[in-house]
């Protein structure tokens, strides 16, 4: 049987199975509460009062998938952002891109974009 060093156990462990944050870049999670909160709050005013959040949500889906896939890539999301005047940094829309990406597939679903905008809204986190 072979000992490992901490050292070599912790990079034996990262390099298999992918240890630690995915992304090139870190991102609290407050700051992504906060910016999905920004975005529930400019999709609304985008909107009019007699349209429910999911009407509002999925006319704005459609209008962005430019592509007619059936989903948002991120700079499909980048293009949401601009619309509803939030600008961010790539490593936000990255965060966000992970946060409503659930099944991991590299873009947003409009199932996993409902579900955090309207959906979480009523999740105590």
């Amino acid at each position: 049987m072979t000992m490992f060093n901490d050292k070599e156990f912790v990079s034996l462990v990262s390099s298999s199975w992918t240890a630690g944050n995915t992304s090139k870049y870190f991102v609290h999670p407050k700051d992504v509460e906060t910016i999905v909160a920004a975005i529930r709050h400019n999709l609304m005013k985008v909107g009019s009062s007699r349209n429910s959040e999911e009407f509002v949500l999925r006319n704005i889906f459609r209008e962005f998938d430019t592509d007619k896939s059936g989903a948002l890539s991120i700079n499909e999301l980048r293009n949401i952002m601009h619309k509803i005047n939030l600008a961010c940094d790539d490593r936000y829309l990255v965060a966000l891109l992970e946060t409503f990406d659930t099944n991991k597939n590299g873009v947003i679903e409009f199932e996993e974009f409902q579900r955090v905008i309207v959906g979480d809204t009523y999740t105590r986190h």
